[in-house]
């Protein structure tokens, strides 16, 4: 289901932008990520369907359409994935955690499988699970229980601010909320090819201050570096990690997977420099902003759904 641009919009005749008609809501959720649609799940029409309260009137607000973008390249475990409703999402599962040093490597078997997912199909189907209201809208501020979007005000008797460092119903990222100390900077691109099963994290030189991986996605091998102290540049340290892997595990297996003409290409088009913070649930906020606009969040984390 592709819940579309403008749920919970109507459009006024001949008119451009659209005209809100639904503008008093229960909760009004900031970020249609991990975070924002596992509290509207939480909160929306799951609950009241294994209860007798009445559904809530949900709004779930998102600058784009909901799964728009790669915002993460994470993976979960699959009974999360089942739970919010997105099982059709996942590509490849995992059972298995290796730990990769420069002289050696440590396998564990995972207490539950992990899995890679497609994150727009993800996004979509948990949206459609929740039974909540979307708007797109970028939020311009707010005022008390007032929510200032781009489309128009929109108020809600509890505000739920999911987009993570951005903050933008808490007063943005200089926000004493986004402890900015703790920032951690990445960087990951996909590339085709095949790879060994499981969730591969490297501690290396070239990332002296952070980790690298590599995560298998059915078809794609997702590359990326993280730095802990924030550095930004982070393209040298993923070229070497993308020709390292490919020299140690991927030369027969990766590279003879990629047609032709891109095995001399950098395969880093496209790279993603990621900004992470958490503030609701584990994921909240791990946004990843690209190069461009583009978003996207690197690493293993749970999604938590809060209980209310």
């Amino acid at each position: 289901m592709d819940p579309g641009p403008h749920r919970g919009h109507a459009f006024a005749a001949d008119s451009d932008p659209p005209m809100l008609v639904d503008t008093d809501y229960d909760v009004v959720i900031a970020g249609a990520s991990f975070a924002g649609l596992a509290v509207a799940q939480r909160l929306g029409r799951p609950r009241a369907e294994n209860s007798d309260t009445r559904q809530r009137r949900i709004a779930v607000l998102d600058r784009a359409p909901v799964g728009d973008g790669v915002t993460s390249a994470c993976a979960a475990p699959v009974s999360i994935v089942h739970a919010m409703g997105a099982a059709d999402s996942i590509r490849q599962v995992h059972d298995r955690l290796l730990i990769h040093t420069p002289s050696s490597r440590a396998v564990w078997s995972l207490p539950e499988s992990f899995c890679t997912f497609d994150y727009r199909q993800f996004c979509q189907r948990a949206f459609e699970y929740a039974g909540v209201d979307f708007i797109q809208a970028s939020v311009t501020g707010r005022s008390g229980s007032i929510v200032q979007t781009t489309t128009g005000d929109v108020s809600g008797k509890f505000l739920v601010d999911a987009t993570g460092w951005r903050a933008v119903l808490l007063g943005g990222p200089t926000s004493p909320l986004v402890n900015r100390r703790w920032m951690a900077f990445g960087i990951e691109s996909e590339v085709e090819g095949t790879f060994e099963p499981g969730l591969h994290f490297y501690f290396l030189p070239e990332v002296r201050d952070g980790y690298a991986w590599a995560f298998p996605a059915g078809g794609g091998i997702r590359f990326g570096v993280l730095s802990y102290l924030g550095r930004s540049r982070l393209h040298g340290a993923l070229e070497q990690f993308i020709a390292g892997s490919r020299s140690r595990v991927c030369r027969r297996r990766c590279l003879r997977s990629l047609p032709p003409a891109d095995r001399g290409r950098d395969q880093n088009r496209g790279a993603r420099r990621v900004q992470m913070w958490g503030t609701v649930g584990t994921c909240a906020g791990w946004r990843v902003e690209s190069q461009s606009s583009r978003e996207s969040v690197p690493g293993v984390h749970r999604t938590i759904t809060p209980k209310v």
